[in-house]
């Protein structure tokens, strides 16, 4: 289930696993998120095809005044959390390796709008141990606002959790392309509506959806799929991969 549901590559693999065991419903939970790097390993291959992690900023904030005036916010990570991403990164026509480049930290900018609401602008600094290069990010949620930067953008996603009325407390969630196509962060983290998981609970006319640690789905199959007898496959595939995962009985 870790590997064909949590960590499924497009929405039918998980919908053909869940119809094959005869599911009616999904449930994912804020532990799951939590425990999201750990699934993700048990739900790869030897090489760790599935392995994906959230990055969280806003263990350390700063509050930067320009010389124009203007307020910027800086996100970080606390130190011991900083680690290099372990995933290939395409961006301005060049290709960096997967650990040679992380997130140093992420830049917003709030401009009040007359009409009570807000703009953002939000840099992502990426450090590649040689230069420090700050792209825009091509996606972000705001507030229940859904951005899409066009141009040369950084493939990520920028989700700002503004749970006050203080930038300063606020907390940044990175998703990489590759964590941004995983099912429950699709529906969990951003409430993107399917046509296939319908939201039962809590009620889907709450507002506050998100703020729920527990959340279930009915699942709508679509017409055409078929039971898959490799899901109910109980031997291990691989004999080397198993042992890997058995602890030391010693």
């Amino acid at each position: 289930m870790a590997r064909h549901v949590f960590f499924g590559e497009n929405e039918r693999e998980p919908l053909e696993f869940l119809y094959t065991h005869s599911a009616e419903y999904l449930m994912f939970t804020h532990r799951d998120i939590a425990f999201l790097p750990v699934i993700s390993s048990l739900g790869s291959d030897e090489n760790f095809d599935r392995y994906a992690k959230i990055l969280y900023f806003g263990d350390v904030n700063e509050k930067i005044r320009t010389d124009s005036g203007k307020i910027i916010y800086r996100y970080l990570m606390a130190d011991t959390a900083k680690e290099p991403v372990q995933e290939i990164l395409d961006i301005s026509g060049k290709r960096y390796q997967p650990g040679s480049w992380q997130i140093s930290s992420i830049y917003l900018q709030i401009r009040e709008k007359p009409e009570n609401t807000s703009e953002i602008a939000v840099l992502v600094e990426i450090d590649n141990g040689k230069q420090v290069l700050r792209v825009r990010p091509q996606e972000i949620y705001f507030r229940g606002r859904y951005i899409k930067q066009e141009g040369d953008v950084f493939p990520c996603t920028i989700l700002v959790d503004a749970h006050s009325s203080d930038p300063m407390d606020w907390r940044i969630v990175y998703l990489s392309s590759k964590v941004r196509q995983n099912l429950m962060v699709k529906l969990f983290l951003l409430n993107m509506e399917s046509q296939f998981f319908l939201p039962v609970y809590p009620d889907p006319t709450c507002s506050q959806a998100s703020d729920y640690s527990v959340r279930i789905w009915k699942i709508k199959y679509p017409e055409g799929l078929k039971l898959n007898s490799e899901y109910l496959n109980k031997q291990f595939p691989k004999s080397d991969l198993y042992r890997s995962w058995m602890m030391d009985e010693d």
